[in-house]
């Protein structure tokens, strides 16, 4: 019986990381989630965008915004946020976030908030308002952002806390807007 209850549990566990595989690859596909992600801190150029389009291998290039700040809800609690712009219209749509509750967002100053294993999931956050920080500075940025749903997203699924060199280092929301918002 030893035996049998051994040889049961090697091949179940034996069995499990070519499920885990399969799951991810499958999730990962059902959300178009990218490759490779070419960064720049003093952002990319239509030019830069179009050769990377043209390089070999690549099927698809889809622009995006990404910003670290640190949000202020209307309750007065202060989040380190990672911000992430939705793809632009004319665009693949890589990285699809899924939709949990509520609507993903039409207009700037709009937002969604990624759930995650977190404190996040615990909280009502249809309808809030966040503004960012007065002390920091963002040309450009909406001034306020009410929050129109959850989702979830394929960036986001390690259990590892992203880090960041804004607020408290550790990223607690993470939002996707509209580019219009940037």
């Amino acid at each position: 019986a030893i035996v049998a209850l051994g040889a049961g549990f090697l091949a179940g566990v034996l069995a499990s990381p070519l499920d885990m595989r399969i799951s991810a690859d499958r999730y990962w596909d059902e959300t178009d989630m990218f490759d490779l992600r070419a960064v720049s801190t003093l952002g990319l150029t239509q030019e830069d965008v179009q050769a990377l389009g043209e390089a070999e291998g690549v099927e698809a290039v889809s622009p995006a915004y990404d910003l670290d700040l640190v949000m202020l809800s209307s309750e007065g609690d202060a989040y380190t946020t990672r911000l992430h712009s939705l793809p632009e219209e004319g665009f693949p749509q890589l990285n699809t976030p899924v939709l949990l509750e509520g609507r993903l967002p039409e207009k700037a100053g709009e937002c969604v908030v990624v759930l995650s294993k977190s404190f996040t999931e615990d909280t009502n956050w249809i309808g809030q308002t966040l503004t960012p920080d007065p002390e920091e500075e963002h040309q450009g940025l909406e001034r306020e952002f009410q929050i129109v749903g959850t989702v979830r997203s394929a960036l986001y699924i390690s259990m590892e806390q992203e880090h960041s060199t804004v607020g408290t280092g550790s990223l607690e929301l993470k939002l996707f807007t509209v580019p219009e918002s940037f």
